[in-house]
């Protein structure tokens, strides 16, 4: 049984269309990210970093052979954190939804760049309590995406976050790089 459960899988795979970077049609992915979050106005200077991880989900649609646009939502977990547990500052998660736009220099190569919303929480432990609150961001990005396989893709990316404080307060700035691998439909 277990070999057909295999037999079957792989063969579902393998009909599956061949990805092309930024093809027509939805894809997945699984990531590594790196981020710094830095305050910005008043308060600039004050920053944290960290390794987290992100998945996202999305779907693009070709403009002409080589230039396509896209829809993508995302979902990080953030480990930025300065501090111990009496006192601390930390970034917990973070998610949004951008729009893409991309060029296709070969048929495995292909360059994007993203604009989007995102909306981040973080917690601020002060004497041993915490204190959790949560921004909205406007998200921009660039990338680079190359074929591994047929179905298979790596991605670079470079995202910039800023995060809006509340009536005109001090927000933060979210410099995020990525490393992420794709598996398109």
């Amino acid at each position: 049984m277990r070999l057909v459960l295999l037999s079957l899988a792989a063969s579902l795979v393998a009909a599956t269309p061949a990805l092309a970077a930024g093809d027509a049609g939805a894809y997945v992915g699984v990531g590594v990210t790196h981020d710094n979050l830095a305050s910005s106005g008043d308060d600039e200077g004050v920053g944290i970093n960290g390794v987290g991880g992100t998945v996202f989900a999305g779907y693009n649609f070709d403009l002409t052979s080589s230039v396509y646009a896209g829809v993508e939502a995302n979902f990080d977990l953030a480990t930025a954190k300065i501090g111990d547990d009496t006192d601390s500052l930390e970034a917990d998660y973070a998610f949004g939804g951008s729009a893409l736009l991309g060029f296709r220099p070969s048929d495995s190569t292909a360059l994007y760049g993203r604009v989007g919303y995102q909306r981040g929480r973080g917690t601020l432990t002060v004497d041993g309590t915490e204190y959790s609150d949560s921004a909205d961001g406007l998200r921009l990005g660039l990338g680079l995406q190359a074929d591994l396989t047929e179905k298979l893709g790596v991605r670079v990316e470079y995202n910039h976050t800023h995060y809006y404080g509340e009536n005109g307060s001090t927000g933060l700035n979210n410099n995020q790089a990525a490393v992420s691998l794709v598996y398109g439909f």
